[in-house]
This record gives C-alpha cells, structure tokens and sequence, in this order.
C-alpha cells in the first residue's frame, strides 16, 4: 500500500508541474525611449504626460523609469506620478496614482529615474494608456522631463505627448524618455499539446500502476 501511495503523490506532483508549464510569466517592456539621445525637455510645463500603448498579452504595469533633470535638485519640490486612461490621443481620466519623484533623485543634467511603484495595476491588452506628472507640493519649474530626438526605441512610433493640453506626436520628432515595463501572462499552449501532456501522465499512471501491482504479487507470492 505504501507504493501505491507513493506513486499516487508521484502523479499529483508531475501534474502540478504540467499544470505549471501551460503558463508563464515574463517581462515585456512596452514602451522604451531611454537609449536615445536627450535633445530638450518638458521645461517648466507641468502637468506633462506620455503615453505608451500595449500589445496582445494582458499583465499588471511592473516596472516605470523616467529620464528627469532639474536646475535645482535640492529646493525639495516633488512630482506625483499616474496612470491615466486614454481620450482619442489625449490623457483621460486618473486611473491610479503610480508614486513620487522627488528633486533630490536629480541633478542638473539627464537623470535616469526609477519610479518606486506604490501601485502595479493591470493592463488590458491593444490599449494605450498616458504616464503624467504633476504636482505634490508646489509648482516645480526646476523640473522637466527629458525627450530624446528624432524618435526611437520600442514602442515609442506613434506614441503621443502632452504638456498642459498641448498635445504632440511623433510626427514632431520627439518622445519623452521613458520605459514601461509589464509582467505578462503568456497564454497556455494549444488544446494539442495540453491532450499530449495529459496522455503521457496517463501512460506513466498505468506504467506505476503496474508495476505496483508486479511488485505486491512479488511480495505475496515470497512470503508463501
């Protein structure tokens, strides 16, 4: 009986294991302008946003970077930093708020930020979404958000920008620096190969099965 038992629990793991392997979670970076190079910034324009667009797989936002520099890093100014929805290429409605930049994590020239994340919130797959700053303490005109030109990197052609309701595309030859970084959910793999795991765990099931059976007829058959 003890066999038995272990085969059994030989079975439940093996199963788990394949249940496992029908999904995976990786990183897929949606949006990434850091790598270009800096020709200009927001200036004193707050609040500014950029947006970034998803592709098929769905997930939660996992990691934010910005590239920042201010003329005065330690004024102690603050940025508040969201999601927002999108309206026909502009910033809609707040979805969340995403964390803080504070002036001190700058200095006078391209700073790259990365955002501590208060908020990993889900995002729907083929939807484009808006990254803002604004304001946390008082109006930051040491502040700005760098953009690189002419336009690069994954993501970022046909992407928008928008500075106190000037909005801009890249048609301008301009992208605010940023990376936006999702933890997707690969789908399972076709009914095909799920029926092909699942056969191969019913063969090894009657495999262990048999031989349990041999090995008490073996151990009846001895003690005779």
């Amino acid at each position: 009986m003890l066999r038995i038992h272990d085969n059994s629990r030989t079975l439940r793991v093996l199963a788990t294991l394949a249940f496992a392997a029908t999904v995976a979670h990786g990183t897929t970076i949606l949006f990434d302008s850091t790598a270009g190079t800096p020709s200009g910034t927001s200036g004193s324009q707050i609040p500014t946003y950029g947006s970034f667009s998803t592709g098929v797989a769905t997930g939660n936002l996992s990691g934010l970077q910005l590239v920042m520099e201010s003329s005065n890093p330690s004024d102690g100014l603050s940025l508040r930093v969201g999601l927002y929805s999108d309206n026909s290429t502009s910033p809609g409605s707040l979805i969340t708020f995403l964390g803080t930049i504070a002036d001190s994590a700058l200095t006078s020239s391209p700073t790259l930020v990365n955002v501590s994340l208060s908020a990993t919130p889900s995002l729907l797959a083929n939807t484009r979404y808006w990254i803002g700053l604004s304001v946390v303490t008082f109006n930051p005109i040491t502040t700005s958000w760098v953009f690189e030109s002419p336009d690069s990197g994954t993501g970022v052609a046909g992407e928008y920008y928008d500075t106190t309701g000037l909005t801009a595309n890249n048609s301008f030859s301009s992208a605010l620096m940023m990376q936006v970084a999702e933890d997707t959910v690969i789908a399972a793999p076709e009914p095909g190969s799920i029926l092909l795991v699942a056969g191969g765990l019913c063969g090894l099931g009657v495999a262990l099965r048999r031989r349990s059976i041999a090995t008490r007829a073996r151990n009846s058959t001895g003690s005779e």
